[in-house]
């Protein structure tokens, strides 16, 4: 395979499992191919977080993403969910969704990257980034 890409989903796997993740795709990546993330990284330090959201919001008021100017994340998932044809999806959803919190596993950039590498990606950096929002590039070495 040449390249494999992931969009808003691998933030939500504990450590462990997306370090088995990193190395299966790995495994099936040739050597010199890509493995693109998409997805939300919090800063590396904490008090770089209202900042980061700060600009993703402001992003979004700029360029003014049609039909979602007033749309949170909270508002599209409520949305999302009163979808008569996503009924069955939300409710096999709740089934797997942890106790507390929002599922989101909140490693940042250099976690990833610790991770990756130990899966045996030797190259990677970010190519885009807006607020918490980054595309992740790895080359598998």
């Amino acid at each position: 395979m040449d390249v494999a890409v992931s969009t808003t989903a691998l933030h939500y796997l504990p450590a462990p499992v997306l370090a088995s993740t990193y190395r299966a795709l790995a495994a099936l990546l040739r050597p010199g191919c890509a493995l693109v993330n998409g997805d939300h990284f919090p800063p590396e330090e904490s008090p770089c977080a209202d900042l980061t959201a700060h600009v993703g919001r402001r992003r979004v008021e700029r360029t003014g993403a049609p039909g979602h100017e007033d749309e949170d994340w909270e508002s599209w998932w409520r949305a999302a969910a009163a979808d008569p044809e996503l009924t069955d999806l939300f409710e096999q959803r709740e089934k797997t969704r942890p106790a507390s919190g929002d599922g989101n596993q909140h490693l940042s950039v250099a976690r990833h990257t610790e991770l990756l590498h130990r899966a045996g990606f030797r190259h990677v950096t970010p190519v885009r980034q807006a607020g918490d929002s980054r595309v992740l590039v790895s080359l598998k070495g």
